[in-house]
């Protein structure tokens, strides 16, 4: 509930004890509804007055999970200053051998193949942004819509190859925008129904859409990419460290033959001195825009923006920049 001024998350973890804190510089929480804030669908008045959305069960979620994990949820707050909430959890070490994940699945950092498409679907922004700041780093093209009925819009012009639908939206629904685009387009692209009501997830829907599309809030990222993988047939690109510049090999599907970075056809000069800006910026969103212009002037800069993709996504800016300079030379 932060207008202005920021948020600030805190954690410490020795001995297997696991402290956490969130603390915000919004409004604060009234004493008289410090009793109740954890109560569901209870919304306080700073809630309401800076216009807030939300339907008032975060909070009941949270004290509900940290209970299960054995742990405590408590806060401070001063009314016009902000609050804090602290979360501590018992959290046993654990020793996992790297053969245990022989795929690498928590490091996937691209993709192979040709650029794919996500429509995200719900009307609360912040759940939007959540799934488009998981998924743009990792090379996908995104698209966003707040309805089914602006989904439908946005299905017909951006041609997704994938939707990530919610249920509860205004104007339209879930069910009924998956349902007119699954039987009056004809259309049998994926969807899988991103939504917290997990009740719905076996219900039987006029869409066909199965339980093994229903993904349950909050978004498990995991469980998202794995989705996406089986739904697109994708390829993962893994990393666990810096990629290596001069060694690095991009496998395009039409083209079985490794290609060396050294034979990369890359972008006019323009080009690259207005990505090599955005570089020393550190502006990610603005590096993967400029990418995405990139990859549009001509296929054949396919390879370098992939490789410069495999860069933003794991943040590696001084990479990317010596590379681009390496490039100029």
């Amino acid at each position: 509930f932060t207008k202005t001024g920021g948020i600030r998350f805190r954690i410490q973890y020795a001995r297997e004890i696991a402290h956490i804190e969130i603390e915000d510089t919004g409004p604060g929480i009234k004493r008289d509804e410090r009793d109740r804030i954890f109560e569901p669908f209870a919304r306080g008045s700073a809630a309401n007055q800076i216009n807030i959305g939300g339907t008032g069960l975060g909070l009941t979620i949270s004290k509900l999970l940290t209970g299960l994990m054995g742990g405590e949820l408590n806060f401070t707050s001063e009314v016009g200053k902000g609050t804090t909430f602290q979360i501590r959890l018992f959290l046993s070490q654990i020793h996992r051998d790297s053969t245990d994940d022989p795929v690498g699945s928590r490091n996937r950092i691209a993709y192979q193949g040709p650029r794919r498409k996500v429509l995200v679907v719900d009307n609360e922004q912040v759940d939007r942004e959540l799934i488009v700041n998981i998924l743009s780093p990792l090379g996908f093209e995104m698209a966003e819509a707040a309805t089914g009925e602006e989904a439908l819009a946005v299905y017909v012009d951006f041609k997704p190859d994938v939707i990530l639908m919610d249920l509860a939206m205004p104007v339209m629904d879930g069910w009924e925008a998956s349902y007119i685009i699954r039987k009056i387009h004809r259309s049998d692209v994926p969807i899988a129904i991103v939504s917290a009501n997990a009740y719905d997830k076996n219900l039987d829907n006029a869409a066909g859409i199965p339980a093994l599309d229903f993904i349950v809030k909050p978004v498990n990222v995991e469980e998202l990419l794995d989705w996406l993988g089986r739904a697109l047939k994708l390829t993962w690109v893994v990393g666990d460290s810096e990629l290596d510049l001069h060694n690095m090999h991009i496998v395009q599907p039409d083209q079985p033959a490794r290609v060396s970075v050294a034979q990369l056809k890359t972008p006019p000069e323009k080009e690259l001195n207005e990505l090599l800006a955005l570089v020393n910026l550190g502006h990610i969103k603005g590096i993967n825009q400029k990418l995405d212009e990139i990859a549009i002037i001509d296929s054949s800069y396919a390879e370098f923006v992939t490789l410069m993709r495999q860069f933003s996504s794991q943040f590696q800016i001084e990479s990317m920049k010596s590379f681009m300079q390496e490039l100029q030379v």
